[in-house]
């Protein structure tokens, strides 16, 4: 087995452990690619109500590289990036999940950024403040499929924890 289908075979998995949270509340489907894009692409939709679907990119890095966060954009396949631009055009959500390898290349944790984070550049503290639990990055991705902002959401139970606000 070559590190490109190592890394995808961890990717996999930790895409897997976050649609087993998701399950009984979200379908979810592969999405085929008419060339071999290196990530996989998954459609999800709410099973309980009918917002529009999301679709997410699994991309996977060493938890020490998230410094190099930027440059992942450089490696995304031309088709994979015609397709998400097509998507979002039809005004669609493209998310990005970066699962993080970690030692004993497990993938435990990961965070979700938008397509055009992934384009334009995110800064890696930011990046770095998102990285959750697959459970965490499987909450997120239940709120942005019922339209909620998870950033909002947090600040929202921060002040709400806090009895000085």
């Amino acid at each position: 087995m070559t590190r490109i289908e190592h890394d995808i075979k961890l990717t996999i998995k930790f895409k897997l452990n976050i649609e087993q949270r998701l399950q009984n509340q979200v379908e979810s489907h592969f999405v085929s690619m008419p060339a071999s894009v290196g990530y996989p692409v998954l459609k999800y939709q709410t099973l309980y109500n009918k917002r529009p679907p999301v679709w997410v990119i699994y991309a996977q890095i060493g938890e020490y590289e998230i410094r190099r966060i930027n440059e992942l954009s450089q490696q995304v396949h031309p088709t994979l990036c015609a397709w998400a631009m097509n998507k979002i055009h039809e005004h669609g959500v493209v998310l990005v999940c970066i699962a993080l390898k970690g030692i004993g290349n497990k993938c435990n944790s990961g965070f979700l950024m938008s397509w055009n984070e992934l384009l334009y550049g995110i800064e890696v503290n930011e990046a770095q403040s998102r990285v959750q639990s697959d459970f965490g990055v499987a909450d997120q991705l239940i709120d942005a499929l019922n339209g909620v902002d998870s950033s909002i959401k947090a600040l929202v139970k921060s002040a709400a924890l806090d009895p000085l606000s």
